[in-house]
């Protein structure tokens, strides 16, 4: 009684756990099932094909590679020297890393002020804590822009310094 009614589906080789470790090929090791394609039949073929192995699908002849994406000049680095216009404010981000903003009052040659707004990331905030508003500061960093919604509706463009840098002058 060792036939099997035609009904039942038939059974899958039992592997052990030392089948599924990599080895070199003509490694010594258990040899593939009996029934186990050794392999990969030829492109068009109704050959039975092993689950864990498929057919590359190859690339029609003629074909463009898609085009990578522009990438954005990245901005350069800028230094720039002043004194704290206000408080560091502190807060998360959704991610919950740390982040710091505070505005740069750098004096213009008409005695005026420009004010620069500095965003600080990561371990970098807690240096940036024991500074206070009018301390004198020096700023390396990248400058960003980026659009922004406004309370009326209007699109503007913000500019931002993402600091590397923040010491006292």
């Amino acid at each position: 009684m060792n036939e099997r009614p035609s009904y039942l589906p038939e059974m899958p080789v039992r592997r052990t756990p030392e089948d599924y470790i990599p080895r070199a090929r003509n490694a010594p090791g258990p040899a593939p099932a009996p029934d186990a394609p050794t392999a990969l039949p030829a492109q068009g073929t109704d050959a039975p094909v092993s689950p864990s192995r498929r057919p590359r699908r190859q690339r029609p002849s003629g074909t463009v590679e898609p085009e990578a994406k522009p990438e954005r000049e990245p901005s350069p680095r800028i230094t720039l020297a002043g004194r704290l216009g206000t408080e560091v404010m502190l807060r998360t981000t959704p991610k919950g890393q740390p982040l710091g903003r505070f505005a740069l009052a750098i004096p213009t040659e008409d005695g005026a002020a420009r004010y620069e707004t500095i965003l600080v990331f990561g371990d970098r905030v807690a240096r940036v804590q024991e500074f206070h508003k009018g301390d004198a500061v020096e700023v390396v960093g990248y400058l960003h822009e980026r659009e922004v919604t406004g309370r009326d509706g209007a699109s503007k463009t913000r500019r931002e310094v993402y600091a590397t840098v923040v010491r006292a002058r």
